[in-house]
């Protein structure tokens, strides 16, 4: 709702409401998993050494918030979608937004499992941190979020120009050689373009949504994947003080 009455206006020049819905999902995404292995490091333990998988168990967190990301998806498009800002006044009714409200309901929904897989990879690597490594977990979530606003193609003009540009690699511009390079590093990015393209009408729809979305699967796969080897290392290691 904050988002909405922020950008309150419809149609292309509007699609700033779509990058920062892409990044409310992608923090909500991360925030609400960052803390969920660190703060339960004993019970972890205790089932890890009773023989539980960490595979399992890291599965079966993320799980559970790829189930409830669709709904939560769904609640952080509905003010986007459905409410119109006039003055200071809001009513609903449908927006003047190009997207079509399942595709950015889908794309937020992407955002939060991306977040909630990358959420439990710093989750796991905050169990290295001796101490207060939940309080550690919470200044992650804000130092990994501020790259996805300063680094996005909102915030660098012109970063995509041509239809091309929404599903290639390509550096445009000399002088901000470095923050383009950086924004291919942001999950922001490869929300944000797909519904940019429809908003602005650029066609090669497909090629666009199979192009980000193929990286946003690697990236969220890749830290489940380095999640488990991280807390397997983890999970030797204490085994190896306990048995000395």
């Amino acid at each position: 709702m904050l988002i909405r009455m922020a950008v309150p206006t419809d149609g292309p020049s509007g699609s700033d409401r779509i990058l920062f819905g892409v990044i409310c999902a992608f923090w909500l995404g991360m925030n609400q998993t960052v803390r969920e292995i660190v703060k339960e490091r004993t019970v972890m333990l205790r089932e890890q050494f009773a023989g539980a998988s960490s595979a399992g168990y890291l599965i079966s967190k993320f799980g559970f918030f790829f189930l409830t990301g669709f709904f939560q998806a769904g609640l952080l498009a509905t003010p986007m979608l459905w409410v119109r800002v006039t003055g200071t006044s809001l009513n609903l009714g449908p927006s003047d937004m190009f997207c079509p409200p399942m595709t950015f309901w889908l794309v937020l929904w992407a955002g939060l499992c991306v977040g909630a897989s990358f959420g439990l990879l710093l989750s796991v690597l905050c169990l290295y941190v001796r101490t207060k490594g939940e309080i550690f977990a919470v200044l992650l979530v804000i130092l990994m979020t501020l790259p996805q606003i300063l680094f996005s193609p909102k915030v660098l003009d012109h970063l995509v120009e041509k239809t091309a540009d929404y599903h290639s690699f390509i550096l445009i511009d000399p002088s901000r050689r470095l923050a383009e390079i950086l924004s291919y590093f942001t999950a922001s990015r490869y929300l944000y373009l797909p519904l940019a393209a429809i908003q602005n009408q650029r066609g090669q729809y497909l090629d666009i949504f199979a192009f980000n979305s193929t990286i946003l699967a690697a990236f969220s796969l890749s830290c489940l994947i380095l999640a488990w080897l991280f807390l397997e290392l983890f999970i030797q290691h204490q085994r190896s003080r306990t048995h000395w």
